[in-house]
Order: C-alpha cells, then sequence, then structure tokens
C-alpha cells in the first residue's frame, strides 16, 4: 500500500509517474529522462507526433490555437525535429536533382529549392537564387554522404546563375531545362508573333 506522501506525490504529476531523480558527483540533483519524454518541454513524445502530424496537414497557428499552446513553442518543437532528421540524412543513391527558385516574401527575397526528382522531396533549401546556391548545396551534399559527381541530372530553368552554378559546381551533371520555363517562352513568342 503506498503512503499518503506518494499518493500526494503521484497526484501532482499529470501522467501519474513519480519521476526519480539522482544526485551527481558535483552536489547537483538531476531529473531522469523518461522513455515517455519529447524534445520538447512538457510534451510528451506520443503527444509530439501527434503535433507534428497536425501541423503536416494545417497551419501551426491553427494547431497552436485547438491544442492551446503557443506557436513559438511548436515552431520550436519542429525545428528540433527537422534540425534531428537533417542530421541522419543519407544522400549517397540521389544522382537526379530539380532546382528552382521561389519568393519567399512580398519583394525580391529568393529562396532556391533543391529536390531529388526520383523520391520528389525537398533536400535543400538556401537564400539567394545566384551561382553560389549550388556552391551550398553541393557542400551540404557532400556533407550528407552525397557525392557530386554522382549527380548525372539536373533540371532547371534557364537561369544562366543556375547554368553556371550546376556547371561548377556538378560536372558530370547533364542540365534539362524544365517544360514549364520552355512552354513559357514559346507561348510568349507565339503571342508575339500573333500581335
Amino acid at each position: 500500500m503506498l503512503s499518503k506522501r506518494a499518493v500526494s506525490e503521484a497526484r501532482k504529476c499529470p501522467w501519474g509517474a513519480r519521476v526519480p531523480r539522482v544526485k551527481l558527483p558535483n552536489g547537483k540533483v538531476k531529473q531522469i529522462e523518461t522513455p515517455w519524454e519529447g524534445l520538447s518541454n512538457g510534451f510528451t513524445l506520443l503527444f509530439e507526433a501527434f503535433l507534428v502530424q497536425m501541423c503536416q496537414a494545417m497551419p501551426v497557428s491553427r494547431v497552436a490555437s485547438i491544442t492551446k499552446t503557443s506557436d513559438d513553442k511548436l515552431w520550436s518543437m519542429l525545428e528540433k525535429y527537422i534540425d534531428t532528421t537533417r542530421e541522419e540524412e543519407n544522400f549517397e543513391n540521389i544522382d537526379a536533382i530539380g532546382l528552382d527558385e521561389t519568393s519567399r516574401a512580398k519583394g525580391h527575397e529568393y529562396i532556391t529549392l533543391f529536390v531529388d526528382l526520383l523520391k520528389r522531396r525537398t533536400i535543400f533549401i538556401t537564400e539567394g537564387k545566384d551561382n553560389t546556391t549550388v556552391q551550398r548545396f553541393a557542400e551540404d551534399f557532400e556533407a550528407h554522404k552525397g557525392k557530386v559527381d554522382n549527380v548525372k541530372n539536373v533540371s532547371c530553368d534557364m537561369s544562366p546563375a543556375f547554368i553556371k552554378g550546376v556547371k561548377e559546381y556538378l560536372p558530370k551533371a547533364e542540365i534539362t531545362f524544365d517544360k514549364f520555363h520552355i512552354l513559357k517562352i514559346i507561348n510568349e513568342a507565339v503571342n508575339s508573333v500573333r500581335k
């Protein structure tokens, strides 16, 4: 039978479990990590899995409103999972890359996205849209067990900066211009002739 003190302590803990504390050699007391503990303070692993699923389906602000937590805490949790996942990335079997720039905000703030064309997933994002974006990608690619010499195909628009970057930093890759930009140029030419 549990003592009154043990029952009282168990009631204080929302999960009904008393987490042991250990005294360190330096005299400090530390609570041990539990198997259900998430990456963020105050969330269980299962609840974090639920939050990540919700954040995939709706905006973070909506998830924060539903779960009555702050946007900042959710963004911090997501960033921890992204960083953990990025550390474990392995790009050794990737040989076809797609890249394109997009505006990240109103105005002229651009980011360039690099995509694994076979698995259809984004593998790198960096600021800017010049040839150094390809250099930063190549460095990150090599840092994750990829080999730039294994990249045989690159799909991009007809940007001179991208072409220069691919030739410099992905030397064995053949460039294929994506059909959307080619069709846009053809349509503009047809429209010009029509006028």
